[in-house]
């Protein structure tokens, strides 16, 4: 009954080593009965084994799983610095990952250690003198085990001085146990007793039962036995490492809940969102000639965007610009169109065809430009995103019909050089910028953080930091044309 206990506290201990969040009535009433140090003792370095290092203790709390390598630090959120960097991960701790090294939880230690106490003391029981030998396994067993719980007293006295009364529990029955197995140590039978009677008879029921007995534990007695605690000590290692993923499910819950909210203040927050534009670097993208330029005035906000005509995202964004963030420029956003077609057709830097009719849709927007011009080129623009959940198999020459332009030239012209000259141009110079990816907007040469381009928050900012600048100019021009500057 004793490692029965044992072993149920140890379990119970177990679950709490993984769930410090869940504190149920009895464990809380029963620490706080005592002086309230069981999480203290829970959460310290001696709740594993070997005990923890310093630099390990953060990443023992983030709850890894039982039995593996020195517990993984975990990930933390971290909210947008001074610079205004954009959210990112960073590992709990500053110092170097130490070397990993196989650390246990002693609340798993002494499950296995009680529940195989437990099996042995229910199939085994007590030996025969015959047999003693047998009674130093459990003996032995219970020895070290004993030394340990004097260990662990010592360190919750002396080092952490917090007390754990269902380790100490756990302690005293480990000290019952081993008083109870000194005191059921078998002696040898007297001489000429039962045990040398039942050795040489073999006539009586009464003599059979005498050899049987003599002879206990039988070796397939122990052989079964030791397959019972080694299928125990399993099932109790298989528990804890679901108790430890769990809590591992817990905290990447726990973080991924975190991890949303620092999102979602950071993409309310316009100012972060400016200074991660701020802090990206300037690049040169002067128009060539023959771009593809929509909107300006007189003091133009330039702007670039990379897109493919078959992403969706790129539509979602080319409608976003000119309908919500034009207007907070009165107008003024020179937007560029540049090709970045996520299919190796026409593209060398992407290996598969993401987007297997972008190249095609691409070459009749710049053919529609040769005939038409730039306005035709944007007429094709918009036609081709509303269409773009059509485009496997469509009829450019229709397409060239409803624009008003020449349908067999634009079919021509789809399969010209200078075409494919124009839109492999656009995509060395995205490959030059290290794109990958569509849509990405660049602003007067600045790249726009993908996570803020469809943020009203960030264009607001923008178009304030531009107001005043444009203000500024103004007065600084002012200033110089009067005859008192």
């Amino acid at each position: 009954m004793l490692s029965v206990a044992g072993a149920l506290i140890s379990l119970y201990l177990l679950t709490k080593h993984f769930d410090k969040s869940d504190k149920d009535d009895l464990f809380a009433s029963v620490c706080e009965a005592t002086g309230g140090g069981c999480e203290e003792v829970l959460e310290s370095r001696w709740a594993y084994f070997p005990p923890l290092s310093a630099e390990e203790i953060e990443a023992a709390r983030a709850g890894a799983p039982a039995t593996q390598a020195a517990p993984q630090t975990a990930t933390q959120s971290a909210e947008p610095d001074a610079a205004g960097q954009a959210p990112a991960t960073q590992s709990a701790g500053a110092s170097p990952t130490p070397a990993k090294r196989l650390r246990v939880p002693v609340a798993l230690l002494g499950a296995i250690y009680f529940s195989v106490l437990a099996v042995w003391f229910v199939a085994i029981g007590r030996v025969s003198p015959a047999r003693r030998v047998w009674h130093w396994a459990p003996l032995g067993s219970v020895s070290l085990g004993l030394l340990g719980s004097f260990g662990f007293i010592y360190v919750m006295m002396t080092e952490l001085d917090a007390w754990c009364p269902w380790c100490l529990a756990c302690h005293v029955a480990n000290f019952a146990i081993f008083v109870l197995m000194v005191l059921a140590y078998p002696r040898r039978a007297p001489a000429g007793g039962a045990e040398s009677q039942g050795a040489h008879s073999t006539v009586g029921a009464g003599a059979q039962t005498s050899v049987v007995e003599s002879l206990h534990p039988s070796s397939r007695l122990v052989g079964v036995t030791g397959l019972a605690i080694g299928g125990v000590a399993l099932a109790v290692i298989c528990f804890a490492n679901w108790l430890g993923w769990q809590s591992r499910a817990r905290n990447l819950d726990r973080q991924n809940r975190e991890y949303k909210r620092v999102v979602a203040d950071y993409l309310e927050d316009g100012v972060a969102m400016f200074r991660t534009y701020q802090g990206n670097p300037k690049h040169d993208l002067t128009d060539r000639p023959g771009s593809h330029v929509r909107g300006g005035g007189t003091h133009p906000l330039h702007t670039v965007i990379f897109a493919d005509f078959e992403c969706p995202h790129c539509r979602e964004v080319s409608e976003f610009l000119e309908q919500k963030v034009q207007p907070l420029f009165r107008n003024s956003m020179r937007i560029v169109f540049k090709h970045y077609p996520l299919c190796s057709d026409c593209n060398p830097h992407v290996k598969t065809k993401v987007h297997p009719h972008a190249c095609e849709a691409g070459r009749a927007a710049e053919a529609a430009c040769l005939q038409g011009g730039n306005d035709a080129f944007w007429k094709a623009h918009d036609k081709l995103f509303a269409d773009q959940r059509n485009l496997r198999g469509y009829d450019y020459g229709e397409f060239a019909t409803a624009l008003g332009l020449d349908r067999d030239r634009l079919l021509k012209d789809m399969e010209s050089e200078l075409v494919a000259a124009r839109i492999s141009d656009d995509i060395e110079l995205a490959k030059s910028l290290n794109i990958e990816a569509t849509p990405r907007v660049f602003v007067l040469g600045r790249e726009v953080p993908a996570i803020a381009v469809k943020q009203m928050p960030f264009w607001e900012t923008l178009a304030q930091a531009y107001r005043a600048e444009i203000n500024k100019r103004e007065q600084n021009r002012a200033r110089a044309t009067s005859p008192h500057g």
